[in-house]
């Protein structure tokens, strides 16, 4: 028998994904549970395993490609000699309808500005239309003309100096061979183009979004839109908690600042369980997380995803240090799996190794908060909570804050 190879969904949340590798080659047989393909999905990549016996004969999505969940991306058979004519012609006829929608979409002038009609309650994205690169440019004129001394010149450009703007001390302003010396030195000539590139002025690249960066895109704009963001800062003095960790180091024990701050939030969440908690749009119902799963947004080429640390309230610092590594690993390498990520009853972003001071995180949905933590500087850290106003009330997010601060300038805490 003959049939198509649909792609299926790989993840609660997926409804489009891509591609990786075909592990399976034309013409080759399978087993069930054999690794056919592996894809990139909303989140991670994963291998879809054979629910029956086959044999691939054509594949008709190949590494890379874009592929919505129900869509044909192969044809297998039963015999190795059945005929698949049949069967690539309807699929061709499938793809037509999208061939001629993408060729009408790419034909039509975007408007700088679409909305839906004022009587409409769907809303419409604004589409901003890309401004075209410039056909010519002129060049720009400086007015600065050099009056200097030939001499001076010819220092000038042996040493690689720059002339415009130098205040010569010779006849009217004169730039002589000693003033050349004042001259911005190579270092600074390195850092100026010497001439225009040959690409047009605002020439660009359209990228197409992977699977889990729509994902990401998609998510973010709905929380950022949808839900009521309120933020509150502390600014927490660490000479502390830097004293502790020196501690832990000269004993050989390497733990990050970021290891100390997830089990300090983890305890002040157990202290306040409001903030520990989540909306349900769909019942329009405040959740109570009944344990403290923190989710940590950890930075990977695909995107951004957010591992889950497990009832992070009963770890120590060793335990919790272990397992960031260990989620933090898999999550570069694309293997984590879906229980690993999915869920969670609080995020923490840390971008203080990037020397950020501060910065407003976004709320990961359906949860009600996360933490923003800024980098230490001159012995201050700024922690900055995104509350959603339905779930938490000022009141509460600034007592949590407080905890949280206590906590991390008393460090003793974080290890008993």
């Amino acid at each position: 028998m003959k049939r198509f190879l649909k792609f299926v969904k790989l993840s609660p949340t997926m409804t489009e994904g891509e591609i990786v590798e075909w592990r399976v080659k034309e013409g080759q047989p399978y087993k069930t549970g054999e690794v056919l393909f592996t894809a990139q999905t909303d989140k991670s990549v994963m291998e879809f395993n054979a629910i029956e016996d086959g044999i691939l004969r054509k594949i008709l999505k190949g590494a890379h490609t874009p592929s919505k969940v129900g869509d044909p991306i192969a044809i297998v058979t039963d015999e190795a000699n059945e005929e698949i004519a049949d069967l690539v012609q309807d699929y061709e006829k499938m793809q037509q309808p999208q061939k001629r929608a993408e060729a009408a979409t790419t034909q039509e002038e975007l408007p700088t500005f679409r909305q839906a009609p004022a009587a409409s309650t769907t809303f419409t994205e604004p589409e901003f239309a890309i401004a075209p690169p410039l056909e010519s440019v002129y060049p720009v004129q400086s007015g600065n003309e050099v009056h200097a001394t030939p001499l001076a010149k010819e220092l000038a450009k042996e040493q690689g100096r720059q002339l415009n703007g130098v205040l010569g001390t010779g006849y009217q302003g004169l730039v002589t061979a000693k003033d050349v010396e004042k001259a911005p030195s190579s270092t600074y000539m390195k850092l100026k183009s010497k001439s225009f590139p040959e690409e047009k002025p605002g020439s660009y690249t359209l990228l197409p979004m992977s699977p889990m960066r729509k994902a990401i895109a998609k998510r973010l704009q709905q929380s950022n839109q949808f839900i009521p963001h309120f933020y509150v800062t502390h600014v927490v003095h660490m000479a502390e908690l830097l004293k502790v960790r020196q501690q832990f180091k000269d004993y050989g024990l390497e733990y990050t600042i970021n290891d100390f701050i997830l089990r300090a939030t983890a305890l002040a969440l157990r202290e306040h369980p409001q903030i520990n908690s989540g909306f349900d749009s769909k019942t329009q119902s405040i959740i109570r997380f009944h344990t403290v799963d923190i989710s940590l947004a950890v930075s990977i080429p695909e995107g951004l995803i957010t591992p889950i640390v497990r009832l992070a309230d009963f770890k120590g610092i060793e335990d919790l240090s272990k397992e960031v590594k260990y989620l933090a690993k898999r999550a570069n390498e694309g293997k984590l799996n879906p229980v690993e990520y999915q869920g969670g009853s609080f995020t923490l972003s840390n971008l203080g190794m990037f020397g950020i001071e501060s910065f407003m995180p976004i709320i990961n949905p359906p949860q009600g908060a996360i933490l923003g933590v800024g980098g230490t500087i001159e012995g201050q850290m700024r922690i900055t909570l995104a509350a959603d106003h339905r779930v938490i009330d000022g009141a509460d997010a600034a007592k949590f804050l407080g905890t949280l601060k206590k906590i991390l300038e008393s460090p003793i805490l974080l290890v008993v």
